[in-house]
C-alpha cells in the first residue's frame, strides 16, 4: 500500500472589504479590495495537514483568531470573514482588529466598521510520500 499524503495548496486569495452596519448589515459597495496570486502571497501555500492551514490563515489575516468553525468550504475555495476597524494613514490604507470599545460605538451606530472576506483558493491533492 502507497504511504499517500494529503497536501493542501493555496493558489490565490481575494480579498474584499465592505461597510459592515449593525444595524443594516454588509453594504453592497465594495470599498477596498486585492488579489494576490501564489507566487505573491508572501507566506507558504504547501500544506500537510488542515491545521498547517489554518495556522498559515491566522499569520495572513491578522485581525482574529481564526479556526475550523470560522472556514467556509466550497469546492476549491475556503472563505473566511472578519469584522475589521480601517485607519487612513498619511500614504497607505490600515486595517486592524477593533477593540471591545470599538465593537460597543459600531452597535450603537457610532463610527463604522467594515467586512473583511477572504476567499482563498486552495487545491487538495494526495501525494506519495517516498521513504528516504
Amino acid at each position: 500500500m502507497k504511504n499517500l499524503e494529503t497536501i493542501y495548496e493555496i493558489k490565490s486569495v481575494s480579498v474584499d472589504y465592505f461597510e459592515d452596519s449593525y444595524e443594516n448589515g454588509q453594504q453592497e459597495e465594495r470599498f477596498h479590495s486585492y488579489f494576490l496570486n501564489e507566487y505573491e502571497f508572501p507566506l507558504k501555500t504547501k500544506h500537510s495537514s488542515k491545521k498547517e492551514l489554518i495556522e498559515t490563515f491566522n499569520d495572513y489575516i491578522s485581525y482574529a483568531k481564526i479556526t475550523e468553525d470560522d472556514i467556509e468550504i466550497y469546492e476549491d475555495y475556503i472563505d473566511i470573514s472578519c469584522v475589521v476597524k480601517y485607519t487612513k494613514n498619511s500614504d497607505w490604507d490600515e486595517f486592524s482588529a477593533p477593540s471591545e470599545e470599538d465593537l460597543k460605538l459600531w452597535r450603537k451606530g457610532e463610527i463604522k466598521l467594515y467586512d473583511a472576506m477572504f476567499s482563498f483558493h486552495c487545491e487538495a491533492y494526495k501525494k506519495e510520500k517516498l521513504p528516504i
